[in-house]
């Protein structure tokens, strides 16, 4: 009986911190959280398609995924696409990025980009598709970054850690149920033996 309500503790325990992880990360792979930002937009002699991710973007990583197809609407990797994030509420730097192709065999079809941006505010992305003749076409759009509260990350992050140490400690206690563990109180020395 102790053993099964241990067993279900210590499942839920795990599925909770799991949970938890699976909340606090702020990217999903592959356009799971992203946001459309244009599809299939002439941009010089090809048609991009651009999302975003987070949805909601927040400071921290971002990632950036450019589809590009050509005229015969084939995909296009020969292109390189650059992305350009001025700040609108500042005079800081616009920051530069270039987004990587694909790896030959991968069967990944985007152009990717992540970054980590640290600064909160309204930005303008200018998104700059450059060939064998350099910038052929350039488009535009906004987007608005927040900052995550500390009080959030520290209580977030300060959770995760009593959910682990409540989960070691159960581990500990259970282990003990099976033998394996034995705890020693002191003046007394540990027999070896399981207690019966």
């Amino acid at each position: 009986m102790r053993i099964n309500r241990f067993s279900r503790c210590l499942v839920s325990m795990i599925a909770a911190c799991l949970l938890l992880l699976a909340i606090n990360s702020q990217l999903l792979a592959h356009g799971a959280n992203g946001k459309l930002q244009f599809s299939q937009t002439e941009v010089g002699p090809y048609f991009v398609s651009i999302w975003s991710e987070p949805a909601i973007m927040r400071t921290g990583d971002i990632r950036f995924e450019a589809f590009v197809v050509d005229s015969t609407l084939t995909p296009d990797f020969d292109c390189a696409v650059e992305i350009k994030l001025t700040s609108l509420d500042s005079d800081r730097a616009p920051i530069y990025l270039q987004t990587q192709a694909p790896e030959d065999g991968v069967v990944n079809l985007t152009h990717e980009i992540n970054y980590s941006l640290m600064d909160a505010g309204r930005y303008s992305v200018d998104v700059t598709v450059v060939d064998a003749a350099g910038a052929v076409g350039v488009k535009q759009f906004e987007i608005e970054v927040t900052s995550v509260p500390v009080w959030l990350k520290i209580g977030m992050n300060g959770f995760l850690l009593l959910i682990l140490v409540i989960v070691l400690s159960m581990l500990m206690k259970g282990l003990s149920l099976f033998g394996l563990w034995q705890e020693v109180k002191p003046g007394v020395k540990p027999t070896g033996r399981r207690p019966i």
